[in-house]
């Protein structure tokens, strides 16, 4: 097996993110209609509802799975680095607040993936996990790691 690129990545976060968006859009619609607070409980509602989505679908789908919606629709898993299995409950929702680390670093955690060896972010790092590329595509390796052994997984 090979690892993700940074484009599967990019795209199984898009997808992921797209498939909460008709919550918000639909709670902005319902607060504009319905006026008072009514308005206001349904916009409280539908963001909880996406948060929920969110939720299950990074961390409980992943942690049973290896695999997001948009991960799925990608052909990619994100894995125990040691194991190769799903990660678990635990480790998923601390890999989702280490993303932090990808954030203060002015992003350069999530680009990270396009010139480490193994396609890691500083969350995949620090939780010990890989993202894994199912559709079988080789994967181009960046200049400076032309070794072609360094984008497989042993």
């Amino acid at each position: 097996m090979q690892y993700a690129s940074l484009r599967q990545r990019a795209l199984a976060y898009t997808i992921d993110y797209a498939f909460i968006q008709p919550y918000l859009v639909i709670g902005m619609i319902l607060k504009k209609k319905v006026r008072g607070p009514l308005g206001k409980q349904l916009l409280y509602f539908c963001l909880g509802m996406a948060l929920w989505a969110n939720f299950y679908n990074r961390c409980i789908l992943m942690a049973r799975t290896g695999q997001s919606w948009g991960k799925k629709i990608v052909g990619m898993s994100l894995v125990s680095e040691d194991s190769k299995a799903p990660m678990g409950n635990t480790t998923a929702i601390l890999r989702e607040g280490a993303h932090l680390f990808d954030v203060i670093s002015a992003g350069v955690g999530y680009v990270r993936p396009r010139w480490d060896r193994k396609g890691q972010t500083f969350a995949d790092t620090l939780c010990k996990t890989i993202a894994l590329d199912l559709t079988g595509e080789p994967v181009q390796v960046p200049a400076g790691l032309q070794d072609s052994t360094l984008a497989k997984v042993s």
